[in-house]
């Protein structure tokens, strides 16, 4: 399991609303506000 796939994880299961607003970021952006929320979690 890559970092990236770790933090996407970690965002998905919490299932607060905030995971579905990460989908509409562009991939980078995505990849970089996943990982920050899933630092904070």
């Amino acid at each position: 399991m890559s970092p990236d796939e770790y933090c996407e994880q970690k965002a998905a299961r919490s299932g607060s609303s905030f995971y579905y607003s990460f989908r509409f970021l562009p991939p980078e952006q995505r990849r970089a506000v996943t990982a920050l929320y899933a630092f904070c979690r």
